[in-house]
């Protein structure tokens, strides 16, 4: 089931665009790639969406994985893309890369989910830097070394979490410093020139890639601080990452991740009106029912732009989507561990009056005659102080 977070403001939205491309058809660590997915997504995809909706951002997911990647559609997706002067893109690429000897760009090239490189990841890079966002960052988590056949990198399996997550301030305000506070680009890849991307070994089995495992770690960290800065946070990632993978007693390749940033900070622009989303039709394809009810609940939750009636008004007109006993049931951000389980209206009546709860996040449900009898959603707050 593809997770995707949006919430609609109009034609003229700012948004967030992410781009994933995670090769998880891989004969060898496809398995793996899946729980990468998720992991990425809750741990770093949905956080930052989390924060970024309270200042009026649509967030935009191209989630590709299995089949969807391919050279094809990441050229046709990268070359389609349109974007404002205030938007926010992310490209992340988990998979094969490597670069010819005779090539003098230190970047590699990816091969989407193939076994001849075709995209330089600095072609996206240049490429997404055409669109003129305000802020554009490019990574690739694959191998940079010279050989014909490269190695895919094993992914991540972090511990469950069995409860909601919860978002400090500092969090929240360095995630609204980096992302909204910048304008230019980003490069970066996990490994040098002549350098393999490996992995973080337990007990003799892959636990995760290095480079993803320490990016994850370091954001959930270092976004505590709100003195951090793009460059100080990619720099501190890299000597991180050199540091962990020269053991080889955890790590079965020693990689030095590289990175160009550009930026400069600006002034956070206003945050727009929330417009009022479409109705839930549950005969549209099933990411179209998610992202429609993620709509629908981020209005619910938005008092800063609507009011009380509103908000009433229109969980009054949600309900009618679901089946008279519906149920919602709150998952933990990791794996299948069920927190909670509410009657749809007991469930809306919480978070259109929660006051700390920043997104809701759908990601399944049941239907039957045209109703929603079992939505599964995650759910994201705000930190207590």
């Amino acid at each position: 089931m593809i997770l995707m977070l949006f919430a609609v403001f109009g034609a003229n939205a700012q948004k967030i665009h992410w781009l994933l491309f995670i090769d998880t058809d891989d004969e060898d660590v496809g398995d793996v790639d899946k729980k990468t997915r998720s992991v990425l997504t809750d741990h770093f995809v949905n956080v930052v969406n989390s924060v970024l909706v309270q200042e009026g951002y649509e967030p935009c997911v191209s989630d590709n994985y299995g089949s969807l990647v391919s050279a094809q559609n990441c050229r046709g997706i990268v070359n389609d893309l349109q974007c404002g002067s205030n938007d926010v893109i992310v490209f992340y690429y988990i998979g094969h890369g490597g670069k010819n000897p005779n090539e003098p760009s230190r970047w590699p090239m990816m091969n989407m989910g193939e076994y001849s490189p075709e995209i330089p990841l600095e072609w996206v890079h240049n490429n997404l830097k055409s669109k003129n966002a305000r802020l554009t960052i490019t990574i690739g988590m694959c191998c940079n070394s010279e050989w014909d056949y490269m190695p895919l990198i094993c992914s991540v399996d972090y511990g469950d979490n069995h409860g909601n997550t919860y978002v400090g301030f500092d969090m929240q305000e360095t995630i609204k410093k980096l992302f909204l506070q910048n304008r230019g680009d980003i490069l970066a890849t996990s490994a040098s020139p002549k350098e393999k991307s490996g992995c973080y070994y337990i007990d003799d089995k892959p636990f995760m890639d290095t480079y993803s495992y320490i990016f994850i770690k370091d954001f959930e960290t270092l976004f505590n601080n709100q003195n951090l800065t793009w460059n100080s946070f990619f720099t501190k990632l890299g000597n991180d990452v050199s540091a962990f993978s020269s053991d080889p007693n955890k790590c079965n390749a020693h990689q030095t991740p590289m990175f160009e940033a550009n930026v400069t900070t600006i002034a956070q622009s206003a945050r727009p009106h929330r417009e009022e989303p479409k109705k839930i039709e549950t005969n549209d394809a099933v990411a179209n029912v998610l992202k429609t009810i993620s709509d629908n609940f981020a209005y619910v939750t938005d008092a800063r732009s609507n009011s009380l009636e509103k908000r009433q008004t229109k969980s009054n007109e949600i309900t009618r989507y679901f089946s008279a006993d519906a149920k919602v049931k709150v998952y933990s951000q990791d794996g299948n561990y069920n927190v909670d389980t509410e009657p749809i209206d007991v469930y809306l009546r919480r978070i259109r009056t929660s006051g700390i709860l920043m997104n809701v996040v759908p990601f399944d449900f049941n239907a039957s005659g045209g109703k929603i009898t079992v939505l599964k959603v995650k759910e994201y707050y705000r930190q207590k102080n």
